[in-house]
């Protein structure tokens, strides 16, 4: 059944900003010995992120605020050229990475050394911008062994603004070395490969990692709320996938309306089926995420939609609340949804 969805490429930027400070080394050292996970030694100028990361409730630590560059170095294929420079950066200094290749086989990497014990569950996140052609870009952890684990992004294309990138623990897979579980971080690895001969820059600040709630499957049950309810249609079943209730309808007065739904806790998904009433459906409709249930993103985007069932690839996405902003209905009688299935980021 053709629509025509717009999906927002800006996806769901569900984690908030954080800052660093300075601390005192008394304070810095009691609360590196408060860490959920260890860190064997840390590098020089590290102290650790200030403000929480929502999707885990925890503070992230700070491994790299690139005020200082020492103990980064360059390794590069015949030809190629990398160097290392201080720039400007999200707050105060960043790292920018120079290169020039000069053919489909050259490869750029900025390495440096930072003996990570790795919690159960993990997620790294730094931030980026370029001025480039599209690269892959990649990022690799190396153990003691000379064991490589990789996340690749094909052809990414760096944008002139600020973005965050994040490698979940779940994102990484093997890439080559004797083997054996991934325990303990000696290297981190930022890989450039252009394929083919290119110039450019590459910004890179805040590398942090934060330890994440063991991945399990979602066993609360979420709480479900909506602007307006018609009588008899009140939204509580609308995940109950047996069809025993009526579903959910609105009122019919305002055109504009929401739906929405609480995981009580950061949760991860891959996206949404939802049934819709067959006379009473949205039109256009938005799909919201946040992680205080005051400011939210709109992940996606729907326009001209014919009703039934709609199917919606929300890649990645991760938050506490999950809102629809129905927009336009299909005749001006509300909105009536029968169910919606949470799908699992494997969708």
């Amino acid at each position: 059944m053709p629509k025509h969805y717009e999906y927002n490429n800006a996806r769901c930027r569900l984690i908030s900003l954080w800052s660093s400070r300075v601390l005192p080394i008394g304070l810095l050292t009691v609360i590196l010995s408060m860490l959920p996970f260890t860190i064997l030694a840390a590098p020089g100028g590290t102290t650790p992120a200030s403000t929480i990361d929502p999707s885990s409730g925890r503070t992230p630590t700070l491994l790299d605020d690139f005020e200082d560059l020492s103990g980064w170095t360059v390794a590069v294929s015949n030809g190629a050229r990398l160097e290392i420079a201080q720039d400007t950066g999200r707050n105060g200094r960043a790292m920018r990475l120079d290169f020039e290749s000069v053919d489909g086989a050259s490869w750029l990497i900025a390495r440096k050394t930072f003996h990570l014990r790795l919690p159960d569950n993990y997620a790294f996140h730094l931030f980026a911008k370029g001025n480039t052609p599209a690269v892959d870009f990649e990022f690799k952890l190396v153990d003691a062994k000379q064991n490589v684990w990789w996340y690749k992004q094909r052809e990414r294309k760096f944008s002139d603004d600020w973005q965050q990138i994040t490698v979940k623990k779940r994102h990484l897979s093997f890439a080559w070395g004797p083997g054996g579980a991934l325990e303990e971080v000696t290297t981190i690895e930022l890989a450039i490969v252009p394929g083919g001969a290119a110039k450019g820059s590459v910004w890179i600040d805040e590398l942090t990692m934060e330890e994440r709630e063991p991945a399990h499957a979602y066993s609360q049950n979420p709480t479900i709320g909506a602007s307006t309810t018609a009588e008899g249609y009140t939204p509580e079943g609308i995940l109950n996938p047996d069809h025993s209730t009526h579903g959910w309808h609105s009122g019919t007065l305002a055109e504009s309306q929401w739906l929405s739904l609480d995981f009580l806790r950061p949760h991860e998904y891959g996206g949404l089926v939802i049934d819709w009433h067959p006379d009473d459906y949205a039109v256009n409709y938005e799909v919201q995420a946040s992680n205080d249930g005051d400011a939210w993103d709109t992940i996606y985007t729907v326009r001209d939609g014919n009703g039934r069932r709609d199917y919606l690839y929300l890649p990645e996405a991760e938050s506490r609340y999950l809102r629809l902003n129905l927009q336009r209905s299909s005749r001006s009688q509300g909105y009536g949804i029968s169910r919606i299935q949470v799908q699992s980021y494997e969708f």
